[in-house]
This record gives structure tokens, C-alpha cells and sequence, in this order.
């Protein structure tokens, strides 16, 4: 379901002129500028190219790889490819074209793990583990539990409602039912507060995308595994030092920084 909506000429369209980075990508550009340039680095879901412009003239290497030709071609267009500056069509999931133990830095962009299913998130850990050398640097973003209460709630389809246009509170209240009941189990999002991951279909590109929300120390855990040294990050930028921090924190995503066990 997620390629084929990735593949849409429309959805590619959406994100080709994207071209900023979040501040916990802004933070890791900073900690990391002198050792930049002897990184090789893998853009993972890299789309059309919204960090490359940040990322690909400091290190020493860039791979930007996405699972949807089209956004590809669109990374293709926007940056000319050399030795040292490639884009590749690839899962995340399985990278079996891409050898063992070369990068230093591996970027998800923009919520890419929560479009993958619990089994093919597991898979995809385990390959950037692979790929990356011992002490590298991962950083990805997921959708966080704690703002399902709020994305999904009563309260916050009629506070977005417009007090000019009544139709509005119509289209609110319908958008609500359809998340809530017709779309997902509404047991699911009424016991979220239970529960360590949930997949729940959420509005994304017109409904059709259901996406991975995890709590904190949940994928922290989920990481340990391969991983050491991890750090979470609010969508603001700020650390959050707890786990209490983690797991109350209601960001619609939280960042996830980590490095390569040796």
C-alpha cells in the first residue's frame, strides 16, 4: 500500500520542492561538522531530496536511497550525480544491494519507519546495522503514541473547525468518525495510553497510509539490540532525558539518535 502511494505522480509531486531539515537533523549537522568529512553517509527515504543539499557537500560520501522511482528521478534532477554523490532505488527493509559495513551516518527522513509494519521495521534496524560501521550514527524519526489521543480526539476536530464557516464542524465531525470507527478498531485508540506500538491508519495522503506510533522506551528498546548510546530528541529539538520524558512526551514524532554497538 505505501509504495503504490509513493509512487503516485502527485504524492511525489507534493514533496519535490521540500528542502529543509528538522532540528534535531539541525543538531546532528551541527555535533557532527568536523567529522563530516570523513563520513560516507546513506540518506534512507531520502524522497526528493530534502537534506541532500545540507548533508551531501559535507561528507565524504552520499547515498541517497528511496523505495519510489519517481522521487528518485526527481533527486536525479535536482542534483547532479558524481562518484561521490549517488541516488539509488531501494527498501529499507532490504538493502541487499548495498555493502556491508560501509557508512558511517545513516539518516532516516521524515517519519519513514512508521510507514513500515512492525515485522519490516525489525528487518530494517537490523539492515542499517549491517550496512553501518561499527560506532556509526543513526538518527530517524518516528510517530509518537502519546499524540494519538490528540490527533485523534473529539476535542481537536472541532477546536480546528472554523466558527465562519459551520460546514466546517460537518467535515471535522466526519473526518472524526472515519479515523475513529471506520477506518480503525476505536478500541485501539480509546486504550493507545496502554499500549507500547500501534498501527493506525491516520489521514496521511488522503487515508490511504497506516502508520507505526510507538511509545519512547519502547523503541529504545526496540534498538537495543544493534545499537547503543540513545538519545531522544522532542521535535522541537530539545533532549528529553527521562524516560518519563520519553514516553508523556505529546510530539506528533520524536527523533531517535544512536550508534552502532562495537
Amino acid at each position: 500500500m505505501h509504495i503504490d502511494v509513493y509512487r503516485d505522480p502527485g504524492v511525489v509531486d507534493a514533496y519535490r520542492n521540500l528542502d529543509y531539515l528538522e532540528p534535531a537533523e539541525e543538531w546532528l549537522l551541527r555535533e557532527y561538522e568536523s567529522s563530516l568529512p570523513q563520513m560516507r553517509m546513506l540518506d534512507v527515504a531520502v524522497g526528493c531530496g530534502r537534506t541532500t543539499r545540507y548533508f551531501a557537500d559535507r561528507v565524504q560520501s552520499y547515498l541517497g536511497v528511496d523505495f519510489s522511482p519517481g522521487m528518485i528521478e526527481v533527486c536525479r534532477e535536482r542534483f547532479a550525480e558524481t562518484d561521490r554523490l549517488r541516488f539509488e532505488v531501494a527498501d529499507m527493509s532490504d538493502m541487499s544491494g548495498v555493502t556491508s559495513e560501509s557508512f558511517d551516518l545513516v539518516l532516516v527522513s521524515y517519519n519513514a519507519m512508521s510507514a513500515l509494519d512492525h515485522a519490516a521495521r525489525q528487518r530494517a534496524f537490523r539492515e542499517f546495522a549491517r550496512v553501518m560501521r561499527a560506532g556509526g550514527t543513526l538518527l530517524f524519526s518516528n510517530f509518537n503514541i502519546p499524540y494519538v489521543p490528540i490527533s485523534f480526539g473529539l476535542w481537536t476536530a472541532f477546536r480546528k473547525a472554523t466558527l465562519s464557516n459551520p460546514k466546517t464542524y460537518y467535515w471535522r465531525l466526519k473526518k472524526w468518525v472515519r479515523i475513529n470507527y471506520l477506518l480503525n478498531d476505536h478500541r485501539l485508540v480509546k486504550d493507545v495510553s496502554k499500549l507500547g506500538h500501534v498501527e493506525l491508519i491516520d489521514g496521511y495522503h488522503d487515508y490511504r497510509l497506516k502508520h507505526y506510533y510507538v511509545r519512547g522506551s519502547e523503541q529504545i528498546a526496540q534498538l537495543e539490540r544493534d545499537f547503543e548510546n540513545i538519545r531522544v530528541f522532542a521535535r522541537g529539538g530539545e533532549e528529553l532525558l527521562t524516560p518519563a520524558a520519553w514516553d508523556n512526551a505529546t510530539d506528533e514524532w520524536l527523533f531517535y539518535f544512536a550508534t552502532k554497538r562495537r
